[in-house]
């Protein structure tokens, strides 16, 4: 069994609660919906937490009290809600892995963790729809609730 792959002019359907891109480096899809998203991905993947100020700082120690800050993994997942301005619930940016089977997987693991639901991947560049299906796992479930998109050239 073959994973749906979608025409372009067809990707930006209604059909999938979740759509999967690239890095906005490595992606025309990814700048695109992007640029429909009116650049929020581009602002959530060089967002920087504020430092703690001096008072709070003041306080803590009075207290003995400490505050481990939140180190975000650079190779996690970004989720952003798109449901008002593309035809989704939400997008997930998902950075590449040097091998195609650890994309993949990364996107099995998503899939599987948000409870099986109707997604949509746009491939980056260099990476078929034939290689996606010849690497993908063949369980049933994930192949009918998978389309994908081919690069933009």
């Amino acid at each position: 069994m073959k994973i749906q792959t979608l025409s372009k002019a067809g990707a930006y359907r209604p059909g999938a609660d979740i759509w999967v891109i690239p890095e906005l480096n490595s992606s025309k899809w990814s700048r695109q919906i992007d640029w429909y998203l009116n650049f929020i991905i581009s602002r959530g993947t060089t967002h920087s937490p504020k430092k703690l100020s001096k008072t709070l700082t003041h306080i803590l120690s009075e207290n003995d009290m400490k505050l481990t800050p939140f180190k975000l993994n650079k190779q996690a997942p970004l989720m952003f809600a798109s449901q008002h301005r593309l035809p989704n619930k939400q997008t997930v940016l998902l950075p590449l892995n040097k091998e195609k089977v650890k994309w993949i997987q990364s996107i099995l693991k998503l899939w599987s963790g948000l409870n099986h639901p109707f997604i949509r991947v746009f491939l980056p560049p260099n990476f078929t729809d034939e290689e996606f299906n010849s690497l993908s796992p063949q369980d049933s479930e994930f192949l009918n609730k998978v389309t994908l998109v081919p690069s933009l050239k």
